[in-house]
């Protein structure tokens, strides 16, 4: 009779360990079937034991426990402890620890055990999984910070995650390239500008003005203008110039990429409140919102923020402040201004006249406008203000 404990406790282990295995993969089709079994079985294996010590072992050392009737509560704190080691944690780490082959081996066996123990516990099969509380964003957020900081996941792997979070929350005009760094083609000009325009840019979309820049009239596809052996205008705009596809500036990146997706459009106009050309935007932009910032060979020296020296730099107007403010480790008013420009021109406090140059001394830099094109700051050349004082001294 006191070895009847033996196969209970064999028992125990193997449904302990197929409580691990199906607790992991909660998308088996017979979860809640599989579950309730466990569970039920590991409850009436539990009582067996509980009843085991109650029948067998207090009355073998009764003599013990009048002596000492603590004893008594001894023995069931000893079992829990024993029961949640023995059966509850050693099976499961064990068991998680080996491979898939070997679950869906248990889980294909345990199939035929389940068809049996199904009539005893087709009462209360309840899937749990429906009551199981929401994962949030701010949740996963958390795990991938704590998994980052213990060295499971690598910065990029992060940074990517992170992205993609982020990208049903951004908006077309937050990537979009703005209007005045678009190159783009006028109706009424001749063959000749066409061509040395798409010659000296080398982009492959161009769009096309009518009246003016906020009449765009199509989109010129340079690998079908190549094709062409008439290059008049009237030929291109028939056979190279498809029509254009306008967003407004305020859709979200994951409406516009699956719309990009649905119609096969590569190349998009973004328009403002007015109806306004804005800028442009391509599925090139939106890729390197998740996966950042892809430089092609020929793409690598064209950079907005170049360093010349140590705290000395050239910064086109165009360039974003908040890479500027990263990049020279410098504070800089990040919400008040996209543009480095933009700043600049505000501290200057007036609009200046094509072709002009001028200084702008500010507490933290020297800067030095070298070129100003359509009223907006070009190429600027800046010092940090500490490698001024050093020079000076």
């Amino acid at each position: 009779m006191p070895f009847i404990i033996i196969p209970i406790l064999l028992l125990s282990i193997y449904f302990s360990m197929m409580e691990a295995v199906i607790r992991v993969d909660r998308g088996i089709e017979k979860y809640t079937s599989y579950s309730s079994s466990v569970s039920w079985v590991l409850l009436l294996l539990n009582v067996a034991c509980v009843n085991y010590i109650i029948f067998i072992v207090i009355p073998f050392l009764s003599n013990w426990i009048k002596i000492n009737p603590f004893i008594y509560i001894l023995i069931f704190i000893l079992y829990v402890y024993l029961w949640m080691f023995f059966i509850e944690k050693l099976p499961k780490k064990y068991i998680l620890s080996r491979s898939k082959e070997t679950k869906k081996a248990m889980l294909k066996q345990f199939d035929k055990i389940n068809s049996f123990l199904s009539i005893f516990t087709k009462p209360v099969q309840i899937d749990i999984r429906q009551e199981q509380e929401e994962i949030l964003e701010k949740d996963i957020r958390e795990m991938i910070s704590a998994s980052s900081k213990r060295g499971h996941m690598e910065e990029g792997q992060k940074e990517y995650i992170e992205n993609i979070f982020e990208f049903d929350d951004t908006y077309v005009e937050e990537i979009c390239t703005h209007r005045s760094e678009v190159i783009s083609l006028y109706q009424e000009d001749d063959e000749e500008t066409w061509k040395k325009t798409i010659h000296e840019n080398r982009h492959t979309f161009y769009p096309v003005y009518g009246q003016d820049e906020d009449d765009v009239i199509g989109i010129l596809d340079t690998r079908d203008y190549f094709r062409l052996d008439d290059l008049s205008q009237k030929n291109v705009m028939e056979k190279a110039v498809d029509a254009p596809f306008f967003v407004p500036e305020i859709m979200k990146l994951d409406d516009l990429f699956k719309d990009m997706q649905l119609r096969r459009q590569y190349f998009a106009i973004v328009v403002d409140e007015y109806g306004g050309m804005s800028g442009i935007v391509t599925l090139h932009d939106i890729v390197e919102t998740i996966l950042g910032e892809m430089n092609e060979g020929e793409d690598e020296g064209d950079k907005d923020i170049l360093r010349v020296g140590e705290d000395h730099f050239k910064i086109y107007g165009l360039a974003s402040l908040e890479d500027v403010s990263e990049e020279l480790k410098i504070e800089l008013p990040v919400d008040d201004y996209q543009t480095f420009g933009g700043y600049i021109l505000s501290c200057y406090g007036k609009l200046p006249d094509d072709g002009t140059s001028f200084d702008v001394e500010l507490d933290i830099m020297s800067v030095h406008v070298e070129t100003v094109e359509n009223h907006h700051v070009g190429m600027t050349d800046v010092k940090i203000k500490k490698a001024i004082e050093m020079s000076e001294e």
